[in-house]
């Protein structure tokens, strides 16, 4: 017989049935897969609150982090300081009426930014006018009765609605654009008395308020995704999202589900217009008047016009029954890659 010590394994193969029928595994390559480290670690004790905002300057040299009372600017080099330069918190908690929600770097512009907060309010800042920001050297404000689409804009739920839960500059950064709970709108940077453009996204619930402010919804931080070509992304509720080509006035809404639902609707008043990534951003409003392009939910809901109370008929668009929606699933935050 053979020695199993010195058998070599084709000779335990032709003499051991029990060899015979065992597999040897072979090693065959995958597909690599890629793992995040840390490669730095900065001061922990500077926010008293959750981070919820970060964005790195167009110079790579520094970012800058938010909170809901603070913002502060950091050196990517330096880890363990950093510099405040916004700060909202009254001496008093108890007299606190206003949060940042939002912040976002220019696009070509390491000294200029910008911040949303809870009360409407879109501040454009410039570093260079002093290094503690106590004061905007733009406002742009939803809470302005101005926008001059004949509603009226003092009600109850005001407050509420017109928390801008996410703003963002455009690709070349002469418009500002930002997401509120009933809408998205576009505001250019040399006019802050209004938005030049306002989409629609909520406003057929406009009727169903109370049910909204008694389920606590108002306070869904709805955010905004910009795609390299100027296309803006933003969520809604039961998986729904919309994509909103702004060159062409056209508003796509996609339901995340096997298969999904996506029905294109394109403004029978606009005319096609550059995008707001276009090289320079200055032609897309030629005349600085607002433009309504009836894209959005509210008017595809609607279905016939008697008087200024809107009528979006009964039961949800596409052939979705309104009373189905699904509050509970909804999408906060889009992103373009």
């Amino acid at each position: 017989g053979i020695s199993m010590s010195s058998a070599s394994p084709l000779d335990l193969q032709r003499t051991n049935p029990i060899v015979k029928t065992l597999k040897i595994p072979k090693v065959v390559k995958g597909e690599k897969v890629k793992f995040p480290f840390l490669k730095k670690k900065y001061a922990k004790d500077v926010h008293q609150f959750n981070i919820g905002s970060l964005d790195v300057s167009t110079d790579g040299e520094t970012f800058l982090s938010g909170d809901n009372l603070r913002i502060n600017l950091w050196n990517l080099s330096v880890s363990d300081s950093s510099y405040n330069i916004v700060d909202m918190k009254p001496a008093d908690m108890q007299n606190l009426s206003e949060i940042i929600t939002s912040l976002d770097y220019h696009p070509s512009y390491s000294n200029i930014f910008l911040y949303s907060s809870s009360l409407g309010n879109i501040r454009y800042c410039d570093l260079r006018m002093r290094a503690l920001v106590d004061q905007e050297a733009k406002l742009f404000s939803i809470r302005r009765d101005n926008t001059g689409d004949g509603e009226d804009n003092k009600g109850f739920f005001d407050e509420m609605t017109q928390n801008v839960t996410d703003a963002k500059f455009s690709k070349g950064g002469r418009f500002i654009i930002s997401r509120d709970y009933m809408s998205v709108k576009i505001w250019d940077v040399n006019m802050e008395r209004r938005p030049v453009q306002v989409i629609h996204v909520h406003e057929y619930l406009r009727e169903k308020m109370w049910d909204l402010y008694e389920n606590d919804l108002f306070w869904d931080n709805f955010g905004l995704g910009i795609s390299s070509k100027g296309d803006v992304v933003t969520g809604s509720y039961s998986n729904y999202f919309h994509l909103y080509n702004l060159a062409e006035a056209q508003d796509t809404f996609v339901q995340a589900s096997q298969p999904p639902l996506s029905v294109t609707s394109t403004s029978k008043s606009s005319q096609p217009r550059p995008s707001t990534y276009s090289q320079d951003d200055i032609a897309m409003f030629k005349d600085g008047k607002k433009k309504k392009t009836g894209m959005g939910l509210g008017n595809l809901f609607k279905r016939g016009k008697k008087s200024k109370k809107k009528n979006y008929g009964d039961g949800y668009p596409f052939n979705i029954d309104f009373e189905s929606l699904e509050f509970d699933k909804k999408i906060l935050e889009c992103a373009w890659h």
